[in-house]
C-alpha cells in the first residue's frame, strides 16, 4: 500500500513516532518500483487536477534499456513531457528512513516539472511539417548503435549493418519552444515520404559534418586543463607526465550528441593518420556519444584495450549510452575499420 495512504489516513496520525518509523521502514522495505510510481502518479494527479491526463508508462531506450516514465498531457496542448522516475526511484531508496522520504521525492519531482516541462508544454508545436520529405531531408542524420542489443527493435527502424554496428537515422530538431532534440525515423516515416534509406543516407552523409561538426580534442589538453589555476606544480607535473604518455583523442561533435558515429568517416581518420606518420589508429567506443582514437605505435595490446572498454563500458557508462565491447582499427593501408584488426567486409 502506498506510504502516502498511511498520510491520508487518520491512522498515520494515530501511530506512535516509534511505531510510525518502524511501519515506514518496512513499507519502504516492501516499496517497488512499481509501486513509487503508482504512489507519485496519484500524487500528480492530485496536484493538477483531472483536467490534465497523468499515466506511468514503460519507455525502451537504446540497447533495450527500459525505463519508467511519467507522462503528463495538458488540456489543449499536443506536447506531453516525459519526467523518468528510475533515477528518483533510486534516490528515494537511497534517502535515509524518515516520515517525509518519499514526499521530498515527490516535490523534487513536481520542481523538475514546473521547471523543465511546463515551459516546454505551454504551447502547442506543430510537426505538420514532418509529413513532407521536401521539409525534413536538410535535417536528416544518422548515429550509430549496437546491431545486437537493439535486434528486435531494428526490424521497424530504416538501418544498414556495418560490423557489429547499426547506423540508424534521425531527424535534428531545434526550436525556440522545444530547444535541440531529435525525432527517431521509422520504416512508416520513409513510406509517407517515399523515399529509400539508401536516400536517408546520402542526405545524412551531407547533414551530419554540417549540422554536427566534427571536434578531435587531444586526452593530454583535458588533463592538464582541469582545475588549472587550482592545482599544485606537484600535481601539474604528475599530470603533464601523464598527459605525454597518453596519446589519446576524443573524437565526437561541437554537441556531443551522438558523435560516435565519426568512427566510420575514413576521410576525417586518414587525415588524422597522417598527422601521425601514416599510423593505423586504435578506435575505442567509450559511447554512443564519443570515441577515443589513439595512433598505433605498434606498443598498444589489443588485449589490454579491449579490457578497457568492457571495464569502462561496465563501470562508468550508461546501459543506455553503451554502444560495443569491441575495439576497432583504421587500417591506413587498406583505408577500411576493421573490428580488432581482423579484416571485414
Amino acid at each position: 500500500k502506498a506510504l502516502t495512504g498511511y498520510k491520508r489516513s487518520g491512522r498515520y496520525h494515530s501511530l506512535s513516532a516509534e511505531h510510525r518509523k518502524e511501519n515506514f521502514m518496512q513499507e519502504k522495505n516492501k516499496m517497488s518500483l512499481e509501486g513509487f510510481s503508482r504512489c507519485i502518479l496519484l500524487d500528480f494527479q492530485r496536484r493538477l487536477g483531472n483536467r490534465y491526463s497523468v499515466r506511468v508508462t514503460e519507455v525502451t531506450k537504446n540497447n533495450g534499456v527500459k525505463l519508467t516514465g511519467l507522462v503528463i498531457k495538458a488540456p489543449n496542448q499536443n506536447i506531453s513531457p516525459t519526467i523518468y522516475l528510475n533515477g528518483y526511484y533510486q534516490q528515494y531508496c537511497d534517502n535515509e528512513v524518515d516520515d517525509d522520504s518519499l514526499k521530498d521525492v515527490e516535490h523534487h519531482i513536481y520542481l523538475t516539472y514546473l521547471k523543465e516541462c511546463v515551459e516546454v508544454g505551454r504551447n502547442n508545436v506543430s510537426f505538420e511539417f514532418f509529413r513532407n520529405w521536401e521539409t525534413v531531408k536538410d535535417r536528416i542524420c544518422c548515429k550509430l548503435v549496437s546491431y545486437k542489443k537493439n535486434e528486435e527493435w531494428l526490424f521497424q527502424v530504416p538501418h544498414f549493418k556495418v560490423l557489429d554496428l547499426a547506423l540508424v537515422f534521425y531527424y535534428l530538431y531545434e526550436g525556440k519552444k522545444l530547444g535541440m532534440g531529435s525525432i527517431q525515423i521509422y520504416d512508416t516515416h520513409l513510406a509517407m515520404w517515399g523515399v529509400t534509406k539508401e536516400e536517408l543516407l546520402a542526405v545524412a552523409k551531407e547533414n551530419v559534418p554540417r549540422l554536427l561538426p566534427c571536434e578531435v580534442v587531444s586526452m593530454s589538453s583535458l588533463i592538464m586543463g582541469l582545475d588549472e589555476k587550482e592545482i599544485t606544480e606537484k600535481e601539474r607535473a604528475e599530470r603533464l607526465f601523464y598527459a605525454e604518455d597518453c596519446p589519446m583523442y576524443i573524437v565526437s561533435n561541437d554537441r556531443k550528441m551522438s558523435g560516435a558515429v565519426y568512427m566510420f568517416d575514413v576521410n576525417k581518420l586518414k587525415q588524422f593518420s597522417e598527422k601521425h606518420n601514416n599510423a593505423d589508429v586504435w578506435i575505442l567506443p567509450s559511447s554512443v556519444q564519443e570515441t577515443i582514437w589513439i595512433p598505433d605505435s605498434g606498443r598498444e595490446s589489443p588485449r589490454e584495450l579491449l579490457t578497457m572498454v568492457r571495464e569502462v563500458n561496465g563501470t562508468c557508462v550508461h546501459p543506455e549510452e553503451v554502444l560495443s565491447n569491441n575495439v576497432y582499427k583504421y587500417v591506413y593501408a587498406t583505408g577500411k575499420v576493421v573490428i580488432g584488426g581482423m579484416s571485414y567486409e
